[in-house]
Formats: structure tokens, sequence, C-alpha cells
């Protein structure tokens, strides 16, 4: 008679692969044409009102809880479609989901400040 217990995988194997699966780190996909766009706006933004160095700092300091702050965008959704651009606000929630917005954002800032600095128009 076979042995059935060689076919169907151990509770420590199942629970094994249920919690690789569920603490995995999804592979973040390279932006859009139109995440860099935007990413870009909101850069020029902050220059403009010349807080770079503030934005960049406090970018830095709450990097680890990009997600958290995504989540947080979501709830106050509704709120903020009456002042922003329902599309793009989604859109910004969506992309500090990711973990490698953020680096990129004060990337944007920070040349786009150099370049006002310099009196260039960054590209």
């Amino acid at each position: 008679m076979p042995d059935d217990t060689s076919k169907k995988p151990t509770l420590w194997k199942r629970l094994k692969n249920e919690a690789t699966r569920a603490f995995a780190i999804p592979k973040d996909e390279p932006f859009s044409e139109e995440d860099h766009h935007l990413l870009d706006k909101l850069a020029e933004v902050v220059v403009k009102r010349g807080m770079a160095e503030v934005a960049v700092m406090t970018l830095e300091t709450f990097r680890p809880l990009n997600f958290v702050g995504s989540q947080a965008l979501h709830f106050l959704k509704p709120f903020a479609e009456v002042v922003f651009d329902p599309t793009a606000y989604q859109r910004l929630a969506e992309l500090l989901e990711r973990r490698n917005t953020l680096p990129l954002l004060m990337d944007k800032i920070e040349a786009r400040s150099h370049a006002t600095d310099e009196g260039e128009h960054p590209s």
C-alpha cells in the first residue's frame, strides 16, 4: 500500500510556505513617465516654496514609515480631493506604498534645488 503522507506537505512545511509568502516584500516595478512627471511637479512645488532642505530632512526621517503615510493619504482622500486633483492624489498615495519612491522624490527635490540655486532650469 502506498504511503499517502509523502504526497502531502507536513504542517510545518505548509506554515513555512505561508509565512514566506505573507512576509515577502514585493519587487518594485519601474516608475512610469507619469510617475516621474508627478514627482517632478511635487519637487517643483516644494522648491518654489523654499522648503527643499526641510522636506528632504523630513522625508528622510519618516522613510521607514512611508507605507503608513500612504495609508494615511488613502484615509484622508475624501477631504483632500476638495483641494487636490483626485487622480494625482490617488497616484501619489499608491506611489508612497513603494519603498523606492521616497529616495527618488528626495533626489528630485535636491536636484531641482541645486539647479535653482545655480540659476538653471532642471531637466
